[in-house]
């Protein structure tokens, strides 16, 4: 994150010295440990805004996180062996792999199976389509575990080695929590009732921490995780207002 935000403002931020940021769910996460963990950074942001912000993970919905958080959300044999590998990488053997599976089916089961388990009705397809092409992409296992471990948690914080590695990297038993009192910068939190993966009882949480925060919830009680990346509504609910916010600032910052 450090390395992207001085990139985009050394290579095209025509002079400025901050910029606005936009993250949804995992772009969430890494703004909050970014801000919280390296304070300086918040001179550099504008203003800020998280869609479906996943920091306090306790009270997520999500079947499968729920299934898997009491194995895996926790230091014993199963998480160790899971740990430090990469998971679905983008690479020639598993997309040659996805290929062989796909491929020999006519268009028509596969387009079925897109509008069987995607179209809601809701969603802008071709938007979808666009994605599935970036997939797979691959991440590492750490981070599966480290959000499993804060679900089971419900604290917000580093990543847990257990008891032996964390007293070497924390000097403490448990990992400490990220400090996002620290987090200075205007953050817009944008949220809804209908995300089983950020629960509004932790954005909510999460906000009550924030020293400058705004809280937008989406009024479609049908909005979901993913509407904030794919609901034919998007740019009503999300898109305009999040421009409006952006350029009001950069008026007012004109006027002065």
């Amino acid at each position: 994150m450090p390395a992207m935000i001085d990139y985009a403002l050394d290579t095209n931020g025509q002079g400025q010295k901050s910029i606005h940021y936009v993250g949804h769910s995992q772009g969430t996460t890494v703004f909050f440990t970014l801000m919280s963990s390296r304070p300086e950074y918040n001179e550099k942001i504008k203003t800020a805004h998280m869609f479906a912000p996943v920091a306090i993970m306790a009270h997520m919905q999500n079947k499968l996180v729920r299934a898997v958080a009491p194995c895996l959300g926790h230091v014993n044999q199963w998480s160790h062996l899971f740990s430090s590998r990469e998971f679905l990488p983008f690479n020639s053997f598993l997309l040659t792999f996805i290929s062989f599976l796909w491929e020999p089916l006519p268009r028509i089961i596969c387009v079925h199976f897109l509008k069987k388990f995607f179209d809601t009705g809701r969603w802008n397809l071709s938007a979808l389509a666009e994605g599935f092409g970036e997939q797979p992409a691959g991440c590492s296992t750490n981070q599966i575990l480290h959000y499993m471990q804060e679900q089971q948690s419900g604290h917000f914080r580093l990543y847990d080695y257990g008891t032996r590695k964390n007293l070497e990297m924390y000097k403490s038993e448990q990992p400490p929590d990220y400090p996002v009192e620290n987090i200075t910068a205007i953050v817009h939190l944008w949220y809804s009732k209908n995300d089983v993966m950020a629960a509004v009882e932790d954005v909510l949480a999460l906000a009550n921490r924030l020293p400058n925060k705004v809280l937008h919830q989406i009024k479609d009680p049908r909005w979901e995780h993913d509407d904030f990346a794919l609901n034919l509504e998007i740019r009503d609910y999300v898109n305009k207002p999040v421009v409006e916010i952006i350029q009001n600032f950069e008026r007012i910052k004109n006027e002065i």
